[in-house]
């Protein structure tokens, strides 16, 4: 089982519990194998789509570390790992909107940001830790009226 896959303690299943969440609703967050590191763009983006998701891999550095964000600039929608990279910072391609690869934060308003997951590199491969996804809601506002 990889890092905290499928585990939570007994604290949080009766907190869960309490407000009617059932384990399977919401699995643990956990660390997951994205992609190879000999397939990342050396200090570049790197296209994932995992999940559902649509993630951009940087591979930073010598020794090599990784930084993995949502590929969609918040701005505009632009691809970010496509974008420039200069000193852990990338630029959006489509309206230079630049973000810190570390914090995931705008570097022209700390207001706009994209979305950070936490990363690294074991046995050649890149993991990160990607939230579970909420569930779709069984019922909708205004149904049954």
């Amino acid at each position: 089982m990889a890092h905290g896959e499928g585990r939570i303690s007994n604290k949080q299943h009766n907190a869960r519990s309490k407000i009617g969440i059932q384990h399977s609703e919401f699995p643990a967050v956990s660390f997951q194998p994205l992609i190879s590191v000999s397939r990342c763009r050396r200090d570049g983006g790197t296209f994932v789509a995992h999940d559902g998701r649509e993630l951009a891999v940087f591979l930073l550095g010598d020794p090599p570390r990784v930084e993995v964000i949502d590929n969609r600039c918040p701005h505009a929608g632009g691809n970010l790992s496509g974008g420039e990279v200069e000193n852990g910072i990338v630029t959006c391609s489509w309206h230079h909107w630049a973000f810190e690869l570390s914090t995931g934060v705008c570097t022209h308003s700390e207001r706009a940001f994209v979305r950070r997951y936490p990363a690294e590199i074991r046995d050649d491969l890149v993991w990160a830790d990607l939230p579970a996804k909420k569930p779709l809601p069984t019922s909708f506002p205004g149904e049954g009226i």
